[in-house]
């Protein structure tokens, strides 16, 4: 670009005005960008601002011209012109001349040409200056060929980089200096560029010095001719590559270190730089990624290219119809850099993808097979939902406590057992032999299975541990494997003992209305003692269950007991008397003991219920008044009194019958 300030300082500009207002008697002066007067003839203007002249030399006005009848009425404007002077396009300065205005427009065109032709001239020196500084700077040395193609002329600079004499190269070959071997296409190819005649373009090649290093050059050249266009040689720049050749040798071989590290690795990977392009991978990334396909995988692919072509080629079953969906998810998780996530590939293959961001912005990225070892977890989750499919059949053989502590490893399977004072419970159905004379083993079956189901739900929400079922009888403990302790264990017995009796009564009702003729009734009887409790049996087979005198008295109770009734020892009714109505039934003999047995029979939960239940033959009253409303009293009322007029008339009847 032109320097106009040399020109500036040059004082070319205002030898021109000088020089001008001489010869007619007027002001000339010459500004730059701003308006600002750098030349006049009147020395003092030297720095003001022309205002007319940053119009101009703002592109505002192409020129500016002041009349005589203009400049009379104006206090600080002179008749003149001023006319802007332009080089390539770009206002350089501008001459304005104080003088009649047809004067100053002819002499204004006369300082342009002037003006224009200094500028011109001071580009050409500029621009041989360029010359020689680009010639210095285009290689480390200039060099020359004859019409025979030997050297003939070779920079000091040459020499100082080589340390040869002259006689090394000049009158020679470039072939002859390198001692080139004539097979080398390189060399034939560059011999055959310089029979043509043509241009040289940073051609390499080497060369061994006498001490013995080789050096590496490159040169350029294009052909010279006279000017009857005949051949005179070549004419060109040289570089000392040596340096530059050293290292792209070294970083070769570290990129070949990296890439056959990075080829041991077992995992695929994979490496992009801060614009997400494939930078290097291995091996292994292609076979993982993209086994026996034909995509295109190269250094400088967007990853974005890359993972479409996966899912265009049908590679990513998540992908398929569903494709720029796909590419938008899988984009945003990599630039979210979250955790290593597993992705599906094709034929059941699973990659586990684990990425992560390099300090220049970049990502590298491992690629792992997992699919055996999801196989494996495929068939593992198989196994555990069969197991725990027959772990949930064979909780139905077991207690929920004791399957429980087996299952969560508090209790070991093994033949062992321990004394623990425990609360036994033995229940069954009174009659039930008669019962099943009377009904089909279907109704039968159904009707126990009911009854077996309620009671054992009503165990369970009272925490008992149901030992076993032996027909219609139910053997229920409390104690273990869990406990609240000895008192609340023996209440929470008795309580169920309540409730199951009192649940009977309501399912007689049910089981009458579809066909059942005699009720079921229940016998319980209920002891509090040590017993030994374990895992009785073999190794290979065995029953977690209770023995002992204590659970002899609990069947003997049961036995005892009348139909409806709940027998239970003095060991348990000592433990419950404060929250259980009993009754006292004496003294009774039991098979096993030698010594009486003092009986109670449970009455009723002392929870200030006034409660009535009964089921007797032809006769069931459910009553609960301090549940009724005051509409259902008086319903109730009703009822009672209808039932109690309908039995005094018959039994007015019977009395009359008898008489």
């Amino acid at each position: 670009m032109l320097n106009a300030r040399k020109i500036i300082e040059s004082g070319r500009l205002q030898e021109i005005c000088d020089q001008i207002a001489g010869e007619i008697a007027a002001v000339v002066s010459i500004v730059t960008e701003g308006g600002r007067i750098i030349a006049s003839s009147r020395r003092s203007r030297i720095g003001d601002i022309h205002d007319g002249g940053a119009k101009v030399m703002a592109g505002e006005a192409n020129y500016l011209e002041v009349t005589a009848s203009q400049a009379q009425e104006s206090p600080i404007m002179l008749e003149g012109y001023l006319l802007p002077i332009e080089h390539e396009c770009r206002r350089l300065f501008a001459v304005g001349i104080a003088a009649p205005v047809e004067i100053a427009r002819t002499y204004c065109r006369i300082v342009q040409l002037w003006v224009l032709a200094v500028v011109r001239e001071q580009a050409l020196l500029w621009s041989e200056e360029r010359f020689r500084d680009v010639a210095e700077s285009a290689g480390d040395w200039i060099w020359e060929m004859n019409h025979e193609l030997r050297f003939s002329y070779a920079s000091p600079r040459f020499f100082e980089i080589f340390r040869i004499p002259s006689e090394a190269i000049i009158g020679k070959t470039r072939a002859e200096f390198a001692e080139s071997r004539n097979d080398d296409d390189t060399w034939l190819e560059h011999e055959a560029k310089l029979a043509a005649r043509l241009p040289l373009r940073d051609f390499s090649y080497s060369t061994r010095m006498d001490d013995g290093s080789v050096h590496h050059l490159k040169i350029s050249g294009k052909p010279i001719y006279d000017a009857r266009g005949n051949f005179l040689g070549y004419r060109g720049t040289g570089y000392d590559i040596t340096e530059q050749v050293a290292m792209k040798r070294a970083l070769e071989r570290s990129q070949q270190l990296l890439f056959d590290a990075i080829n041991t690795i077992p995992e695929g990977f994979s490496l992009y730089d801060e614009h997400d392009r494939l930078v290097v991978f291995n091996s292994q990334y292609r076979a993982l990624l993209y086994p026996n396909s034909d995509i295109k995988i190269e250094a400088g692919m967007p990853f974005e290219a890359i993972a479409r072509q996966a899912a265009e080629n049908g590679l990513v079953p998540d992908a398929r119809g569903r494709i720029e969906e796909w590419v938008v998810e899988r984009v945003a998780r990599r630039r979210q850099r979250r955790e290593p996530h597993i992705q599906e590939r094709e034929s059941g293959r699973w990659i586990l993808v684990s990425e992560h961001r390099t300090r220049d912005g970049g990502t590298v990225a491992l690629y792992s097979d997992i699919s055996d070892l999801k196989q494996r977890e495929t068939e593992l989750a198989s196994k555990s939902q069969a197991l725990e499919l027959l772990s949930s059949q064979l909780a139905k053989y077991l207690s929920p406590q004791v399957y429980e502590s087996i299952f969560t490893g508090r209790s070991e399977v093994k033949v062992a057992s321990k004394r623990k004072k425990l609360t036994v419970c033995f229940s069954d159905i009174s009659g039930f032999t008669e019962i099943t004379d009377r009904l089909e083993s279907e109704e039968l079956t159904r009707l126990l299975n009911q009854y077996l189901t309620e009671m054992s739900r009503i165990g369970l929400d009272h925490g008992a541990t149901i030992d076993k079922y032996v027909g219609d009888a139910i053997v229920i403990f409390f104690g273990d494997p869990d406990t609240q302790g000895t008192k609340k264990d023996a209440l929470a017995c008795v309580e169920m003992a309540i409730a199951m009796r009192d649940r009977l009564r309501e399912l007689n009702h049910v089981w009458r209305n579809e066909g059942l003729e005699q009720p079921l009734r229940c016998r319980i009887g209920i002891n509090t003692g040590f017993c030994t409790v374990g895992n009785f049996g073999s190794e290979d087979r065995m029953d977690y269950t209770i023995i002992g005198s204590g659970v002899n008295l609990a069947s003997r109770l049961e036995s005892a007991a009348e139909p409806d009734q709940i027998l239970i020892s003095y060991e348990t009714y000592a433990l419950v008397r404060d929250q259980i109505d009993c009754s006292e039934q004496g003294q009774i003999s039991v098979k096993g003991f030698s010594h009486p047995i003092t009986a109670y029979a449970v009455a009723s939960n002392r929870d200030g219920s006034d409660r009535i239940s009964v089921d007797y033959p032809n006769l069931t009253l459910n009553l609960d008044p301090g549940a009724m409303t005051s509409d259902q009293v008086r319903r109730a009322e009703a009822v009672l009194h209808q039932a109690l007029q309908r039995l005094a008339s018959l039994k007015n009847q019977s009395q009359i019958a008898e008489s």
